[in-house]
């Protein structure tokens, strides 16, 4: 097992048995300022397609992670989004992205409730909801008007709209990419979240 491989529940049982057994630490009163979930997902094409959809995070621009992806700070949270193939380096793992996010949290004994590995991928769900996934896909058929909103937000010129604006605007650009197909991309993503998350809360 490695950084980019799949940390299942079992896993994590196996973990805090051993830290218990070895290092005398109980899990069930160790305090956790915050913990980070994730999933690592195999993509059927290379990570970067993802990575140069994404265009904002609530209205607000991500930070670039060298050249390898992209990250959102806030004060309670933080928010992930990379190519864990470019960042490990490890053979066969290629075509990995990796979305993780950071959350306050109790009692390291608490991870071991697969009701918290479900509240943590609904986490990740909503949060991912709120990242704007668009790819630039063929404008054939629209009015210069539409075509002029594609190319706001596919730029960076929507950073330079007040925030009443730019909201309205989003909401418009939003509904226009899902009526031609550009979002996709994200739904597919999604999909591939539920799908690793409940692989990896099986205990079978």
């Amino acid at each position: 097992m490695h950084n980019a491989d799949s940390f299942r529940l079992s896993d994590l049982c196996r973990v805090l048995t051993e830290l218990k057994e070895v290092y005398g630490i109980n899990s069930d009163i160790t305090r956790l300022y915050s913990v980070e979930f994730g999933v690592n997902l195999k993509l059927p094409y290379d990570p970067q397609r993802i990575l140069k959809a994404i265009r904002m995070y609530k209205g607000y621009t991500f930070t670039p992670i060298g050249k390898i992806g992209l990250i959102y700070e806030a004060d309670s949270y933080k928010l992930k989004i990379y190519d864990k193939g470019k960042q490990c380096g490890v053979p066969g793992f290629d075509s990995i992205i990796s979305i993780e996010i950071s959350a306050a949290h109790k009692y390291l004994g608490d991870l071991l409730s697969i009701d918290v590995w479900e509240r943590l991928e609904a986490l990740l769900l909503n949060t991912l909801e709120d990242v704007v996934i668009v790819e630039a896909v063929s404008l054939e058929g629209l009015s210069k008007k539409e075509r002029d909103l594609f190319a706001l937000f596919l730029g960076d010129d929507w950073q330079a709209l007040d925030k009443v604006k730019r909201c309205r605007m989003k909401k418009k650009f939003i509904a226009l990419a899902e009526r031609i197909g550009a979002t996709q991309i994200k739904e597919n993503l999604k999909n591939f979240i539920s799908i690793e998350c409940k692989y990896l809360r099986d205990m079978d």
